[in-house]
């Protein structure tokens, strides 16, 4: 099994509750009509679960790689990334409350967009950037010959 298929597996569920909480600002004019809480708080423990895998498990693991090439990606995708979990947790001290919510919804929505569209591209870069290098790293190492039929 490949050593991305933990942080692919947790993508997909975090892009599934990305379009959940996107679908229920969207769908209602007022974000008091909705209740949120409740997939705000699976949607934050999903990311900081997450974040701290990646923090503590594959980014320590990928910058001490063998592979040259893998460590360097790794290097620059962490220091490019590497404040998203410190942006969300700011994003949910301001907006965690539902009277602030109430207060300024078009706020609410707004910053929440941002905070999603930056974890989406971090995804994306992340899935087919580093994680398929890992990918075809570990694929040539198990598959030296390139997966060629031997008939």
């Amino acid at each position: 099994m490949s050593s991305t298929r933990l942080c692919r597996d947790q993508h997909t569920e975090l892009g599934r509750l990305m379009a959940e909480l996107r679908a229920a600002t969207d769908a209602t004019p007022a974000v008091e009509a909705r209740p949120l809480a409740p997939l705000l708080e699976a949607f934050a423990g999903k990311l900081r679960a997450h974040l701290a895998h990646e923090d503590r498990v594959l980014y320590p693991r990928l910058i001490a790689h063998e592979h040259e090439q893998v460590r360097l990606t790794a290097r620059i995708y962490q220091a490019e990334m590497g404040r998203l979990g410190e942006s969300f947790e700011a994003f949910l001290a301001r907006w965690s409350a539902p009277d602030s919510q109430k207060a300024d919804p078009a706020g609410f929505r707004r910053e929440l967009a941002e905070l999603l569209a930056r974890l989406d591209l971090r995804i994306r870069r992340e899935d087919r950037g580093l994680y398929a290098l890992v990918e075809r790293v570990e694929s040539a190492v198990t598959n030296p010959d390139g997966g060629a039929s031997q008939e």
